[in-house]
């Protein structure tokens, strides 16, 4: 891994290889036409009350040698005076146990937020934190076919492994919160 770390930081790799995350794209009237959808909708509102909004999303590309992202809850990440949020994780391509697929704890999302700590892995991404005081002992994968959606509560602890295919794992991420929802300094 530490290998794959220094070719993406090479100045020579191509921009497809160097660029992991796009934020925000729900700005853009083609990418929030699939957080509009009736179904959609209606699952967010039905999860958080009649008006919701979307508030980040983020389209993932995980390219082959890409390291995964450990454990942790977004709640973490999200500290706003209203919770839950959540997640809608729609697979662009295939999500595989070898291209570094998330990992779920099933009712993980019934606990409170946990402490988060750097990640402790040598040339971890920045800003990457984990949850290390917790059994996880009952991991499940979530692999997916293109199309596939996983709806999740910003508390479910959740990871993802590292991409060791010859290929690329693509998912577009919005996370959803009760309309009003603040920031908290």
């Amino acid at each position: 891994a530490e290998q794959n770390i220094a070719e993406l930081l090479d100045q020579d790799a191509s921009e497809e290889q160097r660029i992991s995350k796009i934020f925000r794209l729900h700005r853009d009237p083609v990418f929030r036409q699939f957080i509009e959808q009736a179904a959609i909708l209606d699952i967010g509102q039905s999860l958080l009350g009649p008006r919701i909004d979307c508030f980040l999303s983020q389209f993932i590309f995980k390219n082959p040698g890409a390291w995964g992202q450990p454990w942790h809850q977004d709640s973490h990440y999200f500290v706003f005076d209203q919770s839950p949020q959540v997640g809608f994780w729609l697979a662009v391509t295939e999500a595989t146990i070898d291209n570094g697929c998330l990992w779920v704890v099933p009712g993980s999302h019934q606990q409170p937020v946990h402490k988060h700590i750097p990640d402790a892995r040598p040339g971890a991404n920045f800003g990457y934190m984990e949850i290390v005081d917790y059994d996880f002992s009952n991991e499940q994968a979530v692999t997916m076919q293109p199309g596939d959606l996983l709806v999740f509560h910003s508390h479910l602890m959740h990871r993802s492994k590292d991409n060791l295919s010859q290929g690329l794992r693509a998912a577009m991420v919005y996370h959803l919160a009760a309309r009003g929802t603040q920031e908290l300094t």
